[in-house]
């Protein structure tokens, strides 16, 4: 038989443990709020821009752009955004000012649409490069507008010519090929090191692979 001393020590032990339960379950829960939080704060910052398409006219704080996705001529209002420029590939954009967007820029918007009017609160000229390889080498696709040599000039799809030095590369089109087997008008994708517009070739791909993750 139990004794009532024992009795009330197994209560305040069922008690203890039973807090502790609910502080772990309490703990789990606000963990889980919080892990929520952080992946609708990443899904936010991939929202999809309000437009996207190539400029057509500055004219002080207003753009003219036509969204390549819907076929719809905005008039943007840039005055109250934020502007950022992606250069030459890079992974991090810089501040820029209104007069630094030119004609024929490919930008994202994000604002408010209002007919084909746009209150812009963000606006970003040109895409981000993206980094891949074992070396964090730069990529890039495009086609190719002059073969010399072991040189490359090839016009990328984000719109940037660059020079290939091509001297070292892994050259491949399904097998190994030569430099001199690449054609102008070819489409391939360049890994290397890449100091503003010149890359200096590690490996290039003569024809493009469905899905890569070359910079556009």
């Amino acid at each position: 038989m139990i004794s009532k001393k024992t009795a009330v020590l197994f209560s305040i032990f069922g008690l203890v443990a039973g807090t502790a339960g609910t502080i772990a379950l309490q703990t789990q829960a606000s963990n889980a709020t919080s892990n929520s939080s952080g992946m609708r704060g990443r899904m936010m910052q991939r929202v999809k821009p309000t437009a996207a398409g190539t400029v057509s006219a500055v004219n002080g704080n207003t753009l003219t752009i036509k969204d390549t996705r819907t076929g719809t001529t905005y008039s943007v209002d840039a005055s109250a955004a934020t502007l950022e420029k992606f250069t030459g590939g890079a992974v991090t954009p810089t501040v820029i000012t209104i007069t630094d967007i030119k004609v024929g820029d490919h930008v994202q918007v994000q604002g408010t649409i209002s007919g084909t009017t746009i209150a812009a609160t963000k606006i970003t000229d040109g895409q981000m490069g993206k980094k891949f390889g074992p070396r964090g080498q730069m990529g890039v696709a495009g086609t190719v507008s002059a073969v010399s040599g072991n040189t490359i000039t090839l016009t990328g799809k984000n719109g940037v010519t660059y020079t290939i030095e091509a001297g070292s590369a892994n050259v491949k089109k399904v097998s190994t090929i030569n430099v001199s087997n690449i054609a102008v008008g070819d489409t391939l994708m360049v890994a290397g090191d890449k100091s503003g517009t010149t890359i200096t070739a590690k490996n290039i791909m003569d024809g493009e692979i469905p899905g890569n993750s070359f910079q556009k």
